[in-house]
């Protein structure tokens, strides 16, 4: 919703998939109230993958390109 309390957009998961286990989106379906859409078809799932815990921290702009 939008600051005035009208519809933004909606996001349904029109259909989906088993992949290891989990039960996941094989089509999403983005639109407005305008029918303005995007339609996401999920073909591929990576399921169990090892993240780093490195790529969940935030680094401030400058600060990544700084050599000191």
């Amino acid at each position: 919703y939008d600051a005035d309390g009208s519809l933004a957009y909606r996001a349904v998961f029109n259909r989906m998939q088993l992949v290891n286990g989990y039960r996941v989106p094989a089509e999403l379906l983005i639109s407005d109230d305008k029918d303005t859409f995007l339609r996401l078809n999920i073909q591929r799932y990576w399921a169990d993958v090892c993240i780093a815990p490195s790529r969940f921290v935030l680094t401030p702009p400058g600060e990544a390109d700084r050599t000191d």
